[in-house]
């Protein structure tokens, strides 16, 4: 196997052991799942491929499929996301949601990302809370903030920062308005905004997504967002952009 494909394997083995290693711990019965697993597909087109402010692609097609597994200490989200040769990405991640009260709930997750873009690859890690209900504040947004580290030397190409190897920081908040049309369709709009903070570079990031959601599983959706950040090579750099998506999913 080559080296892409091995990372890509261990990052998504080191989720799968510590949710088993964590449910064993535990008892027998947190082994296997509470409910049935969701699984989505989704299809779509996007303008340009980020991550956490970051281009890493131009523009292109796109399809995603994405599952879900209820345990009962801790869910496990796997996903793949493929461009064709432009962006591929590969995820694993740890969360659970907790709920303290009517007034207070929260989710915390850890996990590790894989992204290739042509030559270009980027390989993070990394652990986030997000503050789902907080009295008045969830009527306003639900805040986040997310700490990643990258596994591999990430080389940007600017000046200052060579190869970009460190920890960074990324706050946001989002707030998803929903509406019923009828019994079988639901309309939602969610803006948010988003700023990351590395050694090597800043971003900042807002937009919006319209969705209608038809009998509970399809949903057509598409959105814009605003994208800048501080890094020089034109590869990478988002100068003032707005980009733009548009797609299909489909919940099991």
């Amino acid at each position: 196997m080559n080296k892409v494909t091995n990372k890509v394997l261990t990052s998504v083995l080191i989720a799968l052991a510590f949710v088993f290693v964590s449910a064993n711990a535990a008892s027998l019965e947190s082994v296997f799942p509470t409910e049935k697993p969701s699984v989505s597909f989704e299809g779509g087109y996007k303008s340009s491929f980020d991550v956490y402010g970051v281009q890493m692609s131009p523009e292109s097609a796109y399809g995603k499929v994405e599952v879900i597994t209820p345990f009962k200490y801790v869910d496990l989200k796997l996903s793949v996301l493929t461009a064709g040769s432009k962006f591929n990405s590969f995820g694993g991640d740890l969360f659970k949601t907790v709920e303290v009260s009517k007034q207070l709930a929260f989710t915390v997750d850890v996990g590790s990302d894989y992204y290739t873009a042509g030559s270009v690859n980027r390989n993070t890690v990394g652990a986030g809370l997000a503050l789902d209900k907080l009295s008045v504040l969830s009527y306003v947004a639900v805040p986040y903030v997310r700490y990643n580290y990258d596994v591999d030397h990430f080389d940007i190409g600017t000046t200052k920062v060579p190869q970009l190897s460190n920890g960074g920081l990324t706050f946001g908040a989002y707030r998803q308005f929903s509406h019923k049309l009828n019994a079988w369709s639901t309309v939602s709009l969610t803006p948010y905004v988003e700023t990351t903070y590395f050694q090597g570079y800043q971003s900042l990031k807002g937009g919006g997504k319209l969705g209608v959601t038809l009998y509970n599983k399809l949903t057509p959706f598409a959105g814009v967002e605003y994208v800048d950040n501080s890094i020089d090579t034109k590869k990478f750099a988002y100068d003032g952009t707005v980009q733009y998506y548009a797609g299909l999913n489909l919940t099991f």
